[in-house]
């Protein structure tokens, strides 16, 4: 037995049409380690909007003011000598005009669901997070659970799960969490058909009801 939801306002389906589309269950992972000379380094990850590239330890090394930048430029370090070498940076301003939007980043189908979502995030200021549910293209229509640092107290920083619906936010749930400054943290959500479980670093923090 499986529920079927039509459109309300999508008059062309008819239910006698609806066939099953088999999916296998799926386990996906990426530490973006690319291959020297590839045409497409963010590939199979898809750019809605904004700026995004990858970004390399060595190049964090090369801006910390206790890093011996003359040392490193004879010994580098190397992706097959250091962990997470490679992560995935963006920013908030469109590659083409220089606007200054929402930056989004997708993998998958729109026709995924019942999943984990789960991504290790290193965050000075701004906002940044899991975006989930996303439809169409661009950034209109999707979920996010992300963190917000602020430019207030560390004890005022917070976490939000809120809905993108025609490019309008409207926020379901919020708490205040003490976040710091340049810390890595393992926000994650587990989407089912009626509900949506948000956790920081194993732990559960927002529990909300939502039909999907």
């Amino acid at each position: 037995p499986a529920d079927v939801y039509l459109p309300v306002n999508d008059a062309t389906r008819r239910p006698e049409e609806l066939v099953f589309r088999p999916v296998p269950r799926e386990e996906f992972a990426s530490d973006f380690m690319i291959e020297e000379g590839a045409p497409n380094q963010l590939y199979p990850w898809r750019v809605e909007t904004g700026n995004w590239r990858i970004h390399t330890a060595m190049q964090d090394a090369l801006t910390r003011p206790e890093s011996n930048v003359a040392r490193m430029q004879q010994v580098p370090l190397t992706a097959d000598k250091s962990p997470n070498f490679y992560s995935l940076k963006g920013g908030g301003t469109q590659a083409d005009t220089g606007e200054v939007v929402e930056s989004v980043i997708t993998e998958g189908y729109d026709y995924f669901d019942d999943y984990d979502l789960a991504a290790a995030i290193h965050l000075n200021g701004g906002e940044a997070g899991l975006v989930f549910y996303h439809q169409g293209e661009g950034a209109q229509d999707f979920y996010a659970f992300t963190i917000d640092m602020g430019t207030g107290e560390t004890s005022e920083r917070c976490m939000r799960l809120w809905r993108s619906q025609g490019g309008v936010r409207k926020v379901l749930a919020r708490i205040s969490v003490p976040l710091y400054q340049d810390q890595w943290y393992m926000p994650k959500v587990r989407v089912h058909t009626d509900e949506i479980v948000c956790f920081l670093d194993g732990a559960e923090v927002l529990r909300v009801p939502e039909m999907l």
